[in-house]
């Protein structure tokens, strides 16, 4: 969840955040553990979309840790606490090894 230098962007953690970054957090963590429970998996990751609030929302207690990777929304627009000018959604998400991060791409105009 850290970028090359270290450092987090966007990443949602529960005890910190403010509530509604965490929407679908424990929802996500439910599903999961039944999924877990049911088919003898370890899922402790969920993406999503669609939502039009990009972000990884994270709850790591003594229970285990859970990431949801809300990947926001492909159209209509969004904006940003840095940057309030409405800009073309473009969100995708990209999962390699153990690292998870959300892209806004610069949209072609």
């Amino acid at each position: 969840m850290a970028d090359d230098d270290g450092r987090n962007w966007n990443v949602q953690v529960e005890g910190t955040a403010p509530k509604e970054m965490l929407l679908y957090l424990n929802e996500a963590r439910q599903k999961c553990a039944e999924a877990n429970r049911q088919f003898g998996s370890s899922l402790n990751v969920a993406v999503i979309g669609h939502t039009h609030h990009a972000r990884i929302a994270v709850h790591d207690g003594a229970d285990g840790f859970f990431a949801l990777m809300d990947c926001g929304a492909w159209i209509e627009n969004c904006s940003t606490a840095d940057d309030p000018t409405p800009q073309a959604n473009a969100q995708v998400a990209a999962l390699s090894g153990n690292e998870a991060r959300i892209y806004q791409l610069s949209p072609l105009g």
